[in-house]
């Protein structure tokens, strides 16, 4: 069955995200009151506070979707009449997916209307282009699924974080040269059909960061992802945006005084020649992230001052950013932080020492929290959001022509 709601292609460059949940829908509601137990519509209706109309719409949407069906009749008091449906929540009914794909790693996720992970995948990469990784973490993610017995007829949305950046100059003759959303759709299409968002890994991840992991309950946070590559989100009031063309948090490019490295962008000296996992690896002559663990863990002089070297660096790009917009929290991730967490300590401190003095900032920072699946995780809620987003301007339209 092909989703009932199929919205146009959209990337990140103007669209936002809210970093905590929002407000339940009744459909929402619908599905945690049936969660705990088959209800009928009088029941719901008197347990929800609603009339049978508009509790009418809400379950034609969830039926449609496949979350909700009558699982039992039940013979009304008076005897008379046709017998009472039960509704209940479906079994391993996909409701959505996220995808991910960073330059480290692949993981897919396969989510109910309930939130409840039904299918996953994650698998170590070494990076070389999006494309083949993504096609086959599609396979697997699938595969593991149909094993798994998950019903995925009723998917209706489809997140995807690649680690390429994505705004305005992702189409046809720009710089990535090719249409990206068009590609990605391409792709994934064989494998599920529904409305579908593709955005940038990092603003992914930071999505879940800011939900679900180290930045719960911080309107105004940086993420900082140290992994293959450094990259940034800035949450403002709760909200994670790409900016005005949608390349907001390029925070790897920013060019640090003294820094000569050449770039994959072009230029030299930028932020991830010196911090980011490959760089300090190669800067302190170990082989890989273990190597340089085992190098530090014995205090060898190349591992030590290479990892001082990028603590120095990302806490004089963080501190600019501190003394711009005063968060409260800077959430450090990826793989260089999970394989040397002492980083954290030092960039804090760092920071703390490039701040206006005699000046309270209150900023925290702390590690990122979730696994490798939170990206996918984040992937996924982005994609609901905006399906979420459709659904309440396509209602508001319907009010108004009413």
């Amino acid at each position: 069955m092909t989703a009932r709601y199929t919205y146009e292609l959209k990337g990140g460059e103007d669209m936002d995200y809210l970093a905590t949940l929002a407000p339940s829908t009744l459909e929402e509601r619908i599905v945690q009151v049936l969660a705990s137990g088959p209800a009928t519509r009088g029941e719901l209706c008197d347990r929800l506070d609603v009339s049978r109309t508009v509790l009418g719409r809400a379950l034609t949407e969830l039926r449609q979707d496949g979350a909700v069906r009558v699982v039992a009749y039940r013979s009304r008091s008076e005897g008379r009449g046709r017998p009472v449906e039960q509704l209940g929540l479906a079994e391993r009914i996909a409701c959505a997916v996220g995808l991910d794909v960073s330059r480290t790693s692949a993981s897919g996720i396969i989510l109910d209307r309930k939130g409840e992970v039904l299918a996953s995948v994650l698998t170590p990469l070494s990076f070389d282009g999006w494309r083949e990784p993504l096609d086959e973490l599609c396979q697997a993610l699938k595969k593991a699924a149909d094993d798994a017995g998950v019903d995925m007829s009723y998917v209706s949305r489809i997140g995807v974080g690649l680690p390429v950046p994505v705004g305005q100059g992702t189409g046809p003759g720009t710089a990535l040269g090719e249409d990206l959303f068009s590609t990605v759709e391409q792709i994934v299409s064989p494998y599920w059909s529904g409305s579908l968002l593709v955005d940038n890994t990092i603003r992914m991840t930071a999505l879940a960061e800011a939900r679900w992991g180290a930045g719960q309950g911080a309107p105004e946070q940086i993420y900082v992802h140290l992994g293959g590559g450094v990259g940034a989100c800035v949450i403002v009031a709760d909200r994670i945006g790409g900016g005005s063309t949608g390349y907001a948090g390029e925070l790897g490019h920013i060019t640090v005084p003294g820094g000569d490295r050449p770039c994959q962008c072009g230029k030299n000296g930028c932020l991830e020649t010196l911090a980011s996992a490959p760089a300090v690896t190669e800067i302190a002559g170990a082989a890989d992230l273990e190597d340089l663990r085992r190098m530090l863990d014995a205090r060898a002089p190349d591992a030590v001052s290479a990892l001082a070297e990028a603590s120095r660096a990302v806490a004089q790009a963080c501190a600019m950013a501190v003394l711009l917009m005063s968060p409260s929290r800077i959430v450090l991730g990826g793989e260089l932080v999970t394989a040397c967490p002492e980083l954290v300590p030092q960039i804090a401190a760092d920071i703390a020492g490039r701040l206006v003095p005699g000046t309270s900032w209150g900023v925290e920072v702390v590690a990122a929290r979730l696994d490798g699946l939170g990206c996918a995780q984040g992937a996924a809620a982005a994609a609901d959001s905006y399906v979420t987003a459709c659904l309440e301007e396509a209602k508001r339209h319907q009010r108004s022509y009413a």
